[in-house]
């Protein structure tokens, strides 16, 4: 019933959240102020976070190459 970890996204809402296949303690988001950031539950971290031009709507990991992930943002790219 309580959380194993809590993380500051820094939005007020999450778009889409993925686990990375290979690496599990790894994980992707994007968030409604354009943010897309990249997680450690290893350490309780943010390892990265980019700011894009345009509202991403989600991401997804890619399953052949588990190093590579696609955005899906609003000008359909």
């Amino acid at each position: 019933s309580d959380p194993v970890n809590n993380f500051s996204w820094g939005a007020d809402t999450v778009n889409s959240v993925r686990f990375n296949q290979a690496e599990t303690s790894l994980l992707a988001s994007c968030s409604s102020d354009r943010s897309l950031m990249l997680h450690d539950l290893r350490t309780n971290t943010t390892i990265s976070k980019i700011i894009m031009r345009m509202k991403n709507n989600s991401v997804c990991w890619n399953p052949q190459e588990p190093v590579y992930l696609s955005v899906a943002s609003e000008d359909f790219n």
